[in-house]
């Protein structure tokens, strides 16, 4: 478990606060879960368990695992002139996924930043 914040992982989306009725941008990786699993596959990824497709793809199910379908996650959205039934529903994951090479490469690169001298180990 991670005690403390080490990496500065970001990716942001829209999300709706019940408490202050706004739509704000939220980093998924607030989410602590999102945040350790991140951490723990990076740390996997760099001892060679994941190649990078792996890793990508398992970024994307921990992202979809805490952020997918959950209502505190979701947002109606629809063009200016759009009519109530064609308001369509979101989620932080729907905004991430079609992002996700770029934000595991973020993820990957803050993590070597973090540790110059580690050497990544390539999965056989």
């Amino acid at each position: 478990m991670v005690k403390e914040r080490n990496y500065d992982f970001h990716y942001y989306a829209l999300r709706h606060d019940f408490n202050s009725d706004k739509i704000y941008s939220y980093n998924v990786f607030d989410n602590i879960q999102v945040y350790e699993c991140t951490v723990k596959a990076c740390d996997d990824y760099w001892k060679g368990k994941y190649t990078y497709e792996e890793f990508t793809k398992q970024l994307d199910k921990i992202i979809m695992w805490q952020e997918w379908g959950r209502c505190e996650y979701e947002i109606i959205v629809g063009g200016l002139f759009t009519k109530e039934d064609k308001y369509r529903k979101i989620d932080c994951y729907m905004q991430a996924h079609p992002n996700i090479d770029l934000i595991a490469t973020q993820v990957v690169n803050e993590y070597k930043r973090k540790h110059p001298r580690k050497k990544k180990i390539e999965k056989e």
